[in-house]
C-alpha cells in the first residue's frame, strides 16, 4: 500500500488492544475508590504519565503496568500485590492488589514516544489506560498551550472532551471514563503546532530520507535495516538497486495508526487514488511502538512494491501487489535473523482459505483503494502467494517468476498474464490452480516443454477458435511455421517477434473485411462494405483505416496490432486506435527492440 497486510493486521492488533484483557476480573468492590491517568506531553513530544488509584474503603483491584519498560511504584496502604507478566497484552502486565481503607497507589514513568510531531503536525496517542472497571476513571491530558487541538478520540471513536481549559503554560483536556466500561482504554488528540519543522537528510545507498531533525536516530536505525535488507529485495526482483525517497508520517485518526507505510505521495488518504508513486516511501512513525520486527518487515514491504512495479508486475493487479510483497517480505525476513516472520498471519491466511474457498473475489481489487473487507483480502491475497511458494521453491519460485517478467520486459497487468508467468516459474501450467480457486481465467498458453513451442500451440488454438472470421488465417499459419524456423537455427529472439505478430493478427484479423483484401488499400470505397463489429461511425473508420496500415510500409504489421492491444488496457478502446493509427500514418510506433513482445 502502498497498504500492506500489516495494514489489516494492525487493524486487528489495535482492536484487540482497545479490548479487555483476558485475564479474570477479581471480586467486584464498591464505587468507593477511582482511578485517574495524567499524561504530561512536552514540547519535544515525550510523555510523562502518572497513574494514581485512591479509595477510602478496603477492597481489591488491578492496573495494567509495562512489561518492558521501567516504572515507579509508590504506595500506601497495600496489604499484598501480585504480578502476573502474561496476558492478552503484548507490552502490559496485570498487577492485582488488595488494600485498606485510605489506600493510594501511584504508578509513573515517562517515554521519549508517547507523542510525535513532525511540524505543523502531531498526534498523541496513549499508553494502555487498563484499569479494574469496578471503579471510574479519569484521563487527563496536559498539552503546551501554543498546541491547537484538532480532534481528539476515545477507543476509537471521536469524542471531544468533557472539559478543556488553560491552566498556566497549558492547555488541560479531561476525559471520564464510567465505572463497568471496557476494560483497556486508549486515547488520542490530534493537534498542530506553531513551529517550523527543521528537517534533515541522510542517504544509504540509493535510500534518501528526509526526517525532523528530532527523530535522525530513528532513520538511522532504518538506514541501517534498509541497507542489510535491500540486496535481498533486488535479488528476487531482478532488479538493481532503485533510487527511493522515504519520510515519516504521523496518523491524523485512528484508522491511519493500522497503515504502517504506503507509497503514495502524500498521505494515506492518497491511496484511494493512486497506489505507488514510483520512487516514494512512507514509514508510520508509530512503528517505533511496535514489536522489533514490523519495521524491518513493513520497510521491506514497501521496498517490494517499488521494485515490483519496476520490475513489470503492475498495480493493476493490486491483490497480487499486496499479497506477493507480504508474503516475499516474510522470506527475506526469515533469512535474516527473524525466523518465525509472518507464520502467524500465514496460518491466519489458512483459515481464511478454509472459510471461504472461492478467491475469485480477489480479481475485483485492481488500482487504488482499499477493499470493503480489508483483512479478508489481504489474507486471502497472501494465501495464494504463500500456497504457491510452498509448492514450487519460495523464494527461488518468486526469483524465477521476476526473471522472466524483465527477460520479456513484460507489464503484468492482467490475471492471465499473472498465470502464464507463474506457470512459467513453475514449470507446469497453473491456469487449473487458478480456476480450482474460483479465478476467470482467459486461455493461456501451455507452458510445458519448449516455451517457443508451446506459444505456437497457443496461436493456432487462439486461430482455429476464429478461424471463420479470420481473412489472415493463412498469414497466421505462414508467421507460426516461420518462427519455427528460427527456432531451429537459434534465433529466438526472431522465432518469438514473429509468434507476437502472428498472435496479433489472429487477434485483429476478425476486424478486417473481406473485401480488404481483394481490393487495392487504395480503394477506401470498399470499406464501406464491411460489417463492422462497432456501431460507431467514427470507430468504424477507425478501424478501417488501421486494417488498411497492416499491408503498408514502414508500419511493421505485430508492432501496429500489439500497440492497440496494448494501449487498449489502460483506456478507452477508440482512444487507443486513435493514437495508434497517428503513429502509424507517420510510419513511427516508437519502440525498442522487444518491447512490444
Amino acid at each position: 500500500m502502498a497498504k500492506k497486510i500489516h495494514a489489516a493486521l494492525a487493524a486487528l492488533l489495535l482492536a484487540a488492544l482497545l479490548t479487555s484483557p483476558h485475564a479474570a476480573r477479581l471480586e467486584a468492590a464498591p464505587i468507593q475508590g477511582a482511578f485517574t491517568y495524567e499524561f504530561t506531553i512536552h514540547e519535544n513530544g515525550t510523555v510523562s504519565l502518572v497513574a494514581r488509584f485512591t479509595s477510602d474503603a478496603p477492597g481489591r483491584a488491578w492496573i495494567m503496568v509495562p512489561k518492558f519498560r521501567e516504572y515507579s511504584l509508590s504506595q500506601e496502604g497495600i496489604i499484598s500485590t501480585n504480578l502476573q507478566r502474561d496476558t492478552a497484552y503484548y507490552f502490559y502486565s496485570n498487577l492485582s492488589f488488595e488494600f485498606e481503607a485510605g489506600a493510594s497507589l501511584e504508578m509513573s514513568y515517562s517515554y521519549r514516544f508517547g507523542s510525535f510531531i513532525v511540524e505543523p503536525n502531531g498526534v498523541f496517542f496513549s499508553t494502555l489506560v487498563g484499569y479494574d472497571p469496578s471503579y471510574p476513571g479519569e484521563v487527563i491530558v496536559r498539552m503546551p498551550a501554543g498546541f491547537e487541538v484538532e480532534a481528539s478520540f476515545v477507543d476509537g471513536m471521536e469524542r471531544s472532551p468533557d472539559s478543556q481549559e488553560a491552566s498556566g503554560d497549558q492547555l488541560v483536556l479531561t476525559f471520564a471514563i464510567p465505572p463497568e466500561s471496557d476494560v483497556g482504554h486508549r486515547v488520542m488528540v490530534v493537534f498542530k503546532t506553531t513551529e517550523e519543522p527543521e528537517l534533515v537528510n541522510l542517504t544509504a545507498g540509493a535510500l534518501t530520507i528526509t526526517t525532523p531533525k528530532r527523530y535522525v536516530d530513528v532513520a538511522e536505525n532504518v538506514t541501517k535495516i534498509y541497507l542489510k535488507f535491500q540486496p535481498a529485495v533486488s535479488d528476487v526482483t531482478d532488479m538493481p538497486e532503485i533510487p527511493i525517497s522515504m519520510k515519516f508520517f504521523i496518523p491524523s485518526d485512528p484508522e491511519e495508526i493500522a497503515v504502517l507505510g504506503f507509497t503514495s505521495v502524500s498521505s494515506p488518504a492518497m491511496l484511494m487514488e493512486d497506489v505507488i508513486t514510483p520512487g516514494k516511501v512512507s514509514l508510520n512513525l508509530m512503528l517505533v511502538r511496535y514489536p522489533e520486527s514490523y519495521l524491518p518487515e513493513t520497510l521491506v514491504h514497501e521496498l517490494l512494491h517499488q521494485y515490483m512495479l519496476r520490475a513489470g508486475l503492475s498495480t493493476e493487479l493490486r491483490w497480487a501487489h499486496e499479497g506477493l510483497a507480504q508474503y516475499l517480505s516474510y522470506l527475506i525476513l526469515r533469512e535474516s535473523g527473524y525466523p518465525d516472520a509472518g507464520q502467524e498471519d500465514i496460518n491466519l491466511s489458512r483459515l481464511v482459505f478454509q472459510e471461504v474457498r472461492n478467491l475469485g473475489f480477489l480479481q475485483d481489487w485492481r488500482g487504488g483503494g482499499s477493499p470493503p473487507d480489508v483483512a479478508t483480502y489481504y489474507l486471502a491475497s497472501l494465501y495464494i502467494f504463500s500456497d504457491l511458494g510452498d509448492r514450487y521453491g519460495g523464494l527461488d519460485f518468486y526469483k524465477r517468476f521476476f526473471s522472466e517478467i524483465r527477460s520479456d520486459g513484460a507489464e503484468v497487468d492482467e490475471i492471465g498474464e499473472l498465470v502464464y508467468y507463474l506457470s512459467k516459474a513453475a514449470g507446469e501450467d497453473l491456469t487449473d490452480y487458478f480456476a480450482a480457486m474460483g479465478f476467470n481465467i482467459p486461455l493461456q498458453p501451455v507452458t510445458m516443454g519448449d516455451p517457443i513451442e508451446s506459444r505456437a500451440r497457443f496461436v493456432m488454438a487462439l486461430l482455429n477458435g476464429t478461424r471463420p472470421l479470420n481473412p489472415l488465417a493463412p498469414q497466421v499459419e505462414d508467421l507460426v511455421e516461420a518462427a519455427k524456423g528460427y527456432r531451429l537455427t537459434g534465433d529466438f529472439l526472431s522465432a518469438y517477434r514473429t509468434l507476437d505478430e502472428a498472435l496479433a493478427l489472429s487477434l485483429l484479423g476478425p476486424l478486417i473485411p473481406l473485401a480488404l483484401l481483394v481490393a487495392s488499400v487504395t480503394a477506401l470505397s470498399s470499406l464501406s462494405l464491411r460489417r463492422p463489429l462497432s456501431e460507431d461511425p467514427e470507430t468504424r473508420e477507425l478501424e478501417a483505416r488501421l486494417a488498411a496500415l497492416l499491408f503498408e510500409e514502414p508500419v511493421e504489421r505485430w508492432q501496429l496490432v500489439a500497440e492497440v492491444v496494448r494501449m487498449s488496457k489502460k483506456r478507452e478502446y477508440e482512444e487507443a486506435l486513435r493514437e495508434a493509427l497517428q503513429r502509424a500514418e507517420l510510419g513511427y510506433l516508437g519502440f525498442e527492440d522487444g518491447e512490444a513482445a
